[in-house]
């Protein structure tokens, strides 16, 4: 699913701070001037969402710079420990592992009722992509 959205619809539903490989970073700064920001509902112990994440981070890391693009990863994993190597395999931000699992029903929420609506901001407009590739 494809729309528009405004820097703040992503802060809501995100949260004020994702997970990058350097450490916390403020996602209103991490997304700005993205085109594109889709977000990779995934989990180590799924077995297809481990054997696509290196065809998507293989595309992330052709494309990323050039056409503008952000992946969050909103993991599903059932410890910091499965998080932490899963993570450790992708080139792009998370939402922070310490969120709960209300959190990310939360998150998802949010987003699924940001793609029922069309925003458009005078300075920079956003698409948010949403994989469905599996059933988390």
């Amino acid at each position: 699913t494809t729309f528009q959205a405004e820097m703040t619809d992503f802060v809501s539903a995100l949260g004020a701070e994702l997970e990058s490989k350097s450490g916390k970073v403020s996602t209103a700064e991490a997304l700005e001037g993205k085109r594109y920001v889709m977000l990779y509902f995934s989990a180590h112990w799924c077995p297809p969402c481990r054997g696509f994440t290196p065809v998507l981070a293989e595309k992330f890391k052709a494309s990323a710079e050039e056409k503008q693009i952000a992946v969050v990863f909103v993991s599903s994993d059932r410890d910091a420990a499965s998080f932490a190597e899963y993570y450790g395999t992708m080139p792009w931000l998370a939402i922070p592992p310490w969120l709960t699992a209300s959190t990310r029903r939360c998150a998802m929420a949010r987003c699924s009722s940001m793609s029922r609506r069309a925003v458009r901001t005078p300075a920079s407009t956003a698409s948010l992509w949403v994989s469905p590739l599996c059933r988390l």
